[in-house]
């Protein structure tokens, strides 16, 4: 299965986050008991404190071999070891373990009804690192296995909660899934893509979870706020639910890096930059450069260009991965030409180029612009870094001294069109935003430049917003029958998911 940057980001950020045993009678057999040092272990990798884990974990094992929850917490210690810092030596170790781990779970009764869930979330695991791999046909067919552990668990248990909340999940995902890849779907035979069904019963387990005050009730809303934000676009309610989880934990590096990366994409680049400055740093926790990433990122949008080079640079120094590496350079090169500097950028892109093992959208993207010599217009460039950041008054200045006219390539008049737009739409001037959309339709629908597709998209949310069904129906057609040179996948999903709730 292949999603979009965002969606690739939201299945890596999900699987951070799994589900684990609850207490059952001490048997001679295998069982699956979630006991006070399996919570305790869990805590400690979730928050990445995976030396101290490792010990609960030993002696876990110690005082009760029969228990196979040891099994899968090492692996998911393992999973998140690998995500976290990509290193080779922790991937080939999870690789070498998995199938070992999950035949020792598969030896629990299945009338336990746990069994079900911890298989479902192992296989996922393991699909999570091959779609990472680009082994895209060995992840379709673990989430595939995944799917069936899970549903195998709620036909003998249909009210447990934590097997509805995977399977909410996997119809919230499917539902979106772009129509160019339905083969996938037929393939993984038997998952509904229902984004109303999904919502409807993630939601519901939620709330139960969080009233009983249970211990999976953080990890569902963790997963509730990335769906909710980053598939079904709801960005409000998913930005709330996640500034209120950090306000819970704030020490909890997962927690941070979603409420801080949501706020910057929700346009509040100051307190990303506040959150991830003014972090406790907590010795026991192995490093999450994704933070740093990050932060370098914000410095960029509020045009920093001496901390952003500084701290981008400290992060490709510092990371071991291939993920966001090629996005980097094209940010370090941005630092270069917005300073002036065309034969550093020239350099950098290079060196971007020639990268490979090039697995997420944004990487891709970056590569793309490096092999196609893309050389952005500055001040066009200016203003898309200020945007992002949520500058409006800043960007919105920059592109009033411009003249569109003058701009040296119909890519830019297009790119300055769809920029007003999105300035004026987040700044509550519709009607504007509608007019600079509709004149980057009209003039480019024959282009496969992204942001003709883009500005179909976001008509099509306006529309909607108006409450203009017939219209929003319209553009997000439009949306889908365009074919962007980028992001199409990432376009086509919001589209799709824009119709559905068209004919809700």
């Amino acid at each position: 299965m292949i999603f979009s940057s965002r969606k690739a980001l939201a299945l890596i950020v999900s699987g951070l986050f799994v589900c684990f045993s609850l207490g059952l009678p001490a048997q001679s057999t295998a069982t699956l008991r979630f006991t006070d040092s399996a919570i305790q272990a869990y805590r400690q990798i979730t928050r990445l404190e995976m030396v101290s884990a490792k010990a609960t974990l030993a002696e876990l094992t110690r005082k009760d071999q029969t228990n196979r929850v040891a099994d899968f917490l090492s692996y998911e210690l393992d999973f998140l070891t690998a995500i976290v810092s990509e290193q080779e030596v922790v991937i080939n170790r999870f690789e070498q373990m998995a199938q070992r781990r999950i035949d020792r779970v598969k030896q629990v009764s299945k009338d336990a009804p746990w069994r079900g869930h911890c298989l479902g979330e192992m296989y996922m695991m393991r699909g999570i690192l091959a779609y990472k791999k680009r082994d895209y046909l060995q992840a379709a067919a673990d989430i595939r296995k995944g799917h069936q552990a899970i549903q195998a668990g709620l036909k003998q248990f249909p009210r447990f909660l934590p097997a509805r909340r995977d399977l909410a999940i996997l119809n919230i995902l499917v539902g979106t899934i772009p129509d160019q890849y339905q083969w996938a779907i037929e393939w993984l035979s038997g998952i509904d893509g229902e984004i109303s069904t999904g919502l409807y019963n993630l939601q519901e387990v939620s709330q139960i979870l969080d009233s009983q005050h249970h211990f999976l009730a953080t990890e569902t809303s963790f997963l509730e706020a990335i769906l909710t934000f980053h598939v079904l676009g709801n960005r409000l309610d998913g930005f709330e639910q996640s500034a209120t989880l950090f306000q819970h934990d704030k020490t909890h590096p997962f927690l941070l890096f979603l409420y801080a990366s949501i706020a910057q994409e929700s346009g509040q680049n100051d307190e990303t930059i506040r959150l991830i400055q003014n972090r406790v740093v907590d010795q026991r926790q192995i490093p999450f450069p994704y933070l740093d990433y990050l932060l370098g990122k914000a410095f960029l949008y509020s045009l920093d260009l001496t901390q952003a080079e500084s701290t981008i640079t400290s992060f490709l120094d510092g990371w071991s991965g291939s993920s966001l590496r090629a996005d980097a350079l094209q940010k370090l090169a941005w630092c270069a030409l917005l300073q002036g500097n065309t034969a550093g950028y020239t350099n950098l892109m290079n060196r971007c180029g020639k990268l490979t093992d090039v697995v997420l959208e944004q990487d891709k993207q970056a590569q793309l612009d490096a092999n196609q010599n893309v050389i952005p217009q500055p001040d066009l460039l200016r203003a898309r870094l200020l945007f992002d950041g949520g500058y409006l008054d800043q960007a919105r200045r920059i592109m009033v001294r411009l003249d569109p006219s003058a701009l040296p390539s119909e890519e830019d008049k297009l790119e300055y069109d769809y920029r007003f737009g999105r300035i004026a739409q987040s700044a509550g001037d519709a009607e504007l935003a509608i007019r600079s959309f509709e004149r980057c339709w009209a003039n480019g629908h024959f282009s496969d430049q992204h942001v003709v597709c883009a500005s179909a998209l976001q008509l099509g949310q306006l529309y909607l917003e108006k409450g203009d069904q017939d219209a929003a129906r319209e553009w997000f057609v439009r949306c889908l029958e365009a074919d962007p040179n980028r992001y199409r996948d990432g376009l086509h999903q919001k589209a799709k998911a824009g119709l559905l709730k068209v004919d809700r």
